[in-house]
């Protein structure tokens, strides 16, 4: 095990300890004593029991002990613990709906890349009794506890249809479909040069793009109606027109400030949910809920979509190398000199 991961696990584990062994008042809760219907099934009170335990164990040093994500660990963690109240979760693999059980096990067990989630080697039965606790997080008549509840459409990769074919071409038209119809670039970084990116569009019979957004080699923050984090005082709440300012959300009766969402850059960041094909594949297919990655299951050909998981990987591959170096480069000097021809020419048509 990678020595920073098992150092940052034993700190989880080590606060709960921490927390109750300096006299913090804590007060458990009471155990449950009747079953409760939960995501279309009834649950018994000993599975929730041992769910609770478990939890405690594992998951409330980040989550908290009410799921807000506001356990003793969550303070400035960066991404910050899910709300796991909200039952939204950005890797499930499913499109309009609750996760599966089997969803909510993969995330445990593998943990997310680049946060403090990380892969946790729960016992299979643990396991099970940790998702069906964590659904007594949804109040009541939402979520989990929603009687019209729906699971979502679980999108599982199948044969990929390059396979045995040539990598290079796989990688050439995910290229292309990134840097045009799919049109990647307005989120994540571009890896191509605006003129390069209307060849593309060209090849496709699209219409050329007249004007691109400023620092096209990085990516662009987006906020999330979704995702949030507290604001300080926690001012309560019933509606967002009570909490007044920019991208303020009342969730769960308190303001809270919606998340800036940073689409990652391929070429450095780490990716969440991993960067193996059929990875890469579900993510691009499902989207990612509550942020402005859509699912494009719909709107591609499954060629399309494991030819831009071809294309993602192969970006991931340059980490660290001289070629992305390169790149960025090349696309920094490119944009620059369009935007000051771009302003040259505005000059030019407002002089008299």
């Amino acid at each position: 095990m990678d020595m920073t991961v098992a150092l940052t696990r034993m700190l989880v584990l080590l606060t709960p300890l921490a927390v109750f062994g300096v006299g913090c008042a804590y007060e458990a809760p009471e155990p449950f004593v009747q079953s409760q219907w939960l995501g279309g099934r009834e649950v018994d009170a000993a599975t929730l029991n041992a769910g609770r335990e478990a939890y405690s164990f594992y998951c409330y040093p980040c989550h908290g002990e009410k799921g807000d994500g506001r356990g003793p660990s969550a303070t400035g963690l960066r991404t910050p613990p899910r709300d796991l109240r909200a039952a939204t979760f950005k890797f499930a693999g499913v499109i309009d709906g609750l996760p599966h059980d089997e969803d909510l096990a993969r995330i445990v067990k593998n943990g997310l890349s680049g946060t403090a989630m990380l892969p946790w080697p729960v016992p299979e039965e643990e396991l099970n009794d940790i998702i069906q606790y964590i659904k007594t997080f949804s109040p009541e008549g939402e979520g989990w506890r929603d009687e019209d509840f729906e699971l979502g459409e679980q999108v599982l990769p199948g044969a990929d249809p390059w396979q045995g074919k040539s990598e290079e071409a796989a990688v050439e038209q995910g290229r292309t479909l990134y840097h045009s119809m799919v049109m990647c670039y307005q989120c994540h970084p571009a890896y191509e040069t605006p003129a390069r990116i209307n060849e593309y569009r060209a090849e496709l019979g699209m219409a050329p793009v007249a004007g691109f957004r400023e620092s096209l080699w990085r990516p662009a923050p987006k906020a999330s109606a979704t995702f949030t984090r507290p604001m300080p005082g926690d001012p309560p709440c019933s509606e967002d027109d009570e909490c007044g300012g920019d991208d303020q959300i009342c969730r769960f009766g308190r303001c809270e400030q919606a998340m800036m969402v940073l689409p990652p850059d391929f070429t450095f960041n780490e990716l969440r949910d991993g960067t193996s094909l059929p990875d890469l594949y579900r993510t691009i297919a499902v989207g990612i809920p509550g942020t402005a990655m859509p699912s494009w299951i719909d709107g591609l050909s499954e060629e399309d979509i494991w030819s831009l998981a071809h294309y993602v990987q192969y970006l991931t591959g340059l980490r660290g190398s001289a070629e992305r170096e390169r790149i960025a480069e090349r696309l920094q000097i490119d944009t620059i000199s369009i935007a000051m021809r771009d302003k040259t020419g505005d000059e030019a048509r407002s002089s008299p």
